[in-house]
């Protein structure tokens, strides 16, 4: 009997104030993973926007030095040395537009040829041979980058908190970007993002409170 009893006493529990540390501590963890992905997907983001800005920079540069867009230049064999003319899609060029594709391949696009045109004109590095492996630019998350004019763009409508993410960030920056929008549009990766034409909605501004 004096064994069963001294089990019995052996055998205590958790009490409530170990329980609920133990709580506290999974839920920390927890937390801190979360955050950490969330600052992860914020990083993403901020690439991509940057990505953008950054092709956006070479078109006005290209503009300011030659007068025309890059990919749809009628002179671009002229103007820099090695440089090749883009003859599709036809009766576009010179139009002010980048016709084609965002993913073209095709070598006579004048989107296809846009990298080459600012990488001839110093405004971008990478390979100006059009049959390179590496020709075609790779965004921060090592998806191709693309660049048309085109109205009309789509791309899996995959669901994702970098998505989410993008957009906003799209969204608040408009008025930053809207000069982007007029004369083109940048494609992200298609995993991941819809086309950028959905993502340009300046915000609305905030009403002052009423007193009362």
């Amino acid at each position: 009997m004096k064994n069963i009893k001294s089990m019995k006493n052996q055998q205590s529990g958790f009490t409530l104030v170990e329980i609920a540390i133990v709580l506290v501590i999974i839920g920390l963890l927890l937390g801190g993973i979360l955050k950490g992905q969330e600052l992860i997907n914020s990083a993403k983001v901020k690439a991509m926007v940057n990505d953008m800005k950054l092709v956006a920079t070479q078109v006005y540069g290209y503009q300011d030095r030659f007068k025309a867009m890059p990919g749809d230049d009628p002179r671009a064999n002229t103007n820099l040395a090695g440089a090749t003319t883009a003859t599709t899609p036809a009766a576009t060029l010179a139009n002010g537009r980048i016709e084609g594709a965002w993913n073209s391949t095709t070598v006579t696009d004048e989107s296809f040829l846009f990298w080459q045109h600012v990488r001839f004109a110093n405004l971008a590095t990478g390979s100006t041979n059009t049959a390179a492996v590496d020709y075609r630019p790779l965004n921060s998350e090592n998806g191709n980058l693309g660049i048309t004019s085109a109205p009309v763009l789509t791309a899996p409508t995959t669901r994702s908190a970098v998505r989410f993410l993008f957009v906003r960030e799209i969204s608040t920056g408009a008025s930053r970007v809207k000069s982007i929008r007029r004369s083109m549009t940048v494609i992200p990766p298609p995993a991941l993002f819809e086309s950028w034409r959905a993502t340009t909605k300046r915000p609305q501004p905030m009403q002052p409170r009423r007193r009362r």
